[in-house]
């Protein structure tokens, strides 16, 4: 499930929604069926601080994205099982995301491994990697091979990139 193609443009997407959705992933059976990861496309991301670090928009995720993390790896994909819904994360490769009338966001380019830090320690196990903001991409030499090194080194399970 991909909050991109869920959500009011895409981007609108808050905290309730991705738990509603998660829930109704489990309550008709798709989450038992292998339809178990839950993806927060863009619209989680409100900025990046002087220092670098980004951090989420706390009036769409008042608890914050770790939070969210923990409640949806906690879900099971049916009742008494010990298999979980699988929580990932979007960003993408260049200086901008995508962007919507609604939304617009830095990228991850120049803060590579960082930002996928903070989405690991945020409780991601799969990162959406994507490519689609082409004035954004055209000064970076930023590649999805970069992020699946950085995800070998930190041990981590999968990566999509678009």
């Amino acid at each position: 499930w991909s909050s991109w193609y869920a959500a009011p443009h895409g981007s609108q997407v808050t905290d309730a929604f991705v738990r509603a959705s998660a829930q109704a992933l489990i309550s008709s059976g798709l989450a038992a069926k292998g339809y178990s990861r839950v993806n927060v496309d863009e619209g989680w991301l409100q900025g990046r601080s002087a220092n670098g670090t980004i951090f989420e928009d706390r009036t769409k995720f008042p608890a914050g994205m770790k939070a969210l993390g923990d409640w949806v790896t906690a879900q099971p994909v049916a009742a008494g099982s010990a298999q979980k819904l699988v929580y990932g994360l979007y960003s993408c490769r260049g200086t901008c995301q995508c962007g919507t009338g609604e939304y617009h966001g830095p990228g991850s380019n120049g803060y590579e491994a960082a930002d996928t830090q903070w989405m690991i320690d945020a409780g991601a196990r799969w990162l959406k990697i994507d490519s689609c903001a082409w004035p954004c991409l055209q000064k970076t030499s930023l590649s999805a091979p970069g992020y699946l090194g950085l995800l070998r080194i930190l041990h981590r399970v999968c990566v999509s990139a678009d």
